[in-house]
């Protein structure tokens, strides 16, 4: 059953990553979750909107576009290529 403005929890999957939201992943229990891992509800508009803090150990995209293979970290104003 869906929340907000939406009939089902899937058209408001789709809204969202039709709209800037990227890959929401819903688990098997109806928790929603965003490419960081981070929980997502439904905000005041009934547009699904990040919830809740992204888990500690997973701050990193986990969609496969945010790798990179030539990024540069900077450390202060030193800069290495990896």
């Amino acid at each position: 059953m869906a929340s907000g403005r939406f009939n089902t929890v899937q058209d408001a999957i789709a809204f969202a990553e039709a709209n800037g939201q990227g890959k929401l992943t819903l688990a098997a229990d109806g928790t929603i979750t965003n490419r960081f891992g981070q929980p997502t509800g439904y905000d005041s508009s009934g547009n699904l909107a990040p919830s809740g803090p992204v888990p500690t150990g997973n701050t990193h995209s986990t969609t496969p576009d945010a790798t990179a293979t030539n990024s540069t970290i900077r450390a202060g104003s030193a800069r290495r290529s990896i």
